[in-house]
């Protein structure tokens, strides 16, 4: 009786080593995981998002950066390059074109498309789709078939003008004194 209490102590203590060597890292969704992308936001001179229906570009300029000429907000376009640059990858989700279609990250059908530019050359073009939970988004790079969850959401990421500008710009700095 006691040495089969042994071997079965012996044995939970065996599982709760596994459970731990997975736990803190060897597992598929944890330890090093690759970044999804490699963007380097002080090269970016463009930002691109589009939509079903709409596209908006950031261009940046002397001044900061722009949306169509008006002033954009700086603080969220560097917020998004961070973002996009903090991305990790660390098992795909699905690998197949079928499956893009699914979860709407497909050349065809996306729900955001965000392309990053340092003049002419691409530094990132990333397709945004279907959400799987709480602040994720399926994700899946335009040169790869491999389709990712990652902890970013599309209404971060507006296809419309407004949601770039800076409206501080019309701010009035003093209470009005007559009208």
């Amino acid at each position: 009786m006691s040495t089969r209490i042994g071997l079965l102590a012996g044995l939970a203590l065996v599982q709760l080593a596994l459970v731990a060597f997975l736990w803190l890292g060897a597992g598929p969704d944890g330890g090093t995981s690759e970044p999804l992308l490699t963007l380097d936001g002080a090269a970016a001179t463009t930002l691109e998002v589009s939509g079903a229906e709409e596209r908006v570009a950031r261009q940046r300029s002397d001044s900061g950066w722009e949306v169509d000429g008006h002033q954009a907000l700086a603080s969220k376009v560097d917020e998004i390059l961070d973002k996009l640059d903090a991305l990790d990858a660390p098992w795909p989700v699905a690998t197949s074109a079928d499956s893009a279609r699914r979860f709407e990250v497909d050349d065809d059908n996306f729900q955001r498309r965000v392309r990053v530019l340092a003049g002419d050359e691409v530094l990132a073009d990333l397709y945004l789709g279907t959400s799987p939970g709480y602040q994720r988004v399926h994700a899946r790079r335009a040169d790869d078939d491999a389709v990712y969850s990652v902890a970013l959401s599309n209404y971060e990421i507006p296809t419309n003008r407004d949601g770039w500008l800076d409206k501080t710009v019309l701010a009035i700095d003093d209470d009005p004194t007559n009208v």
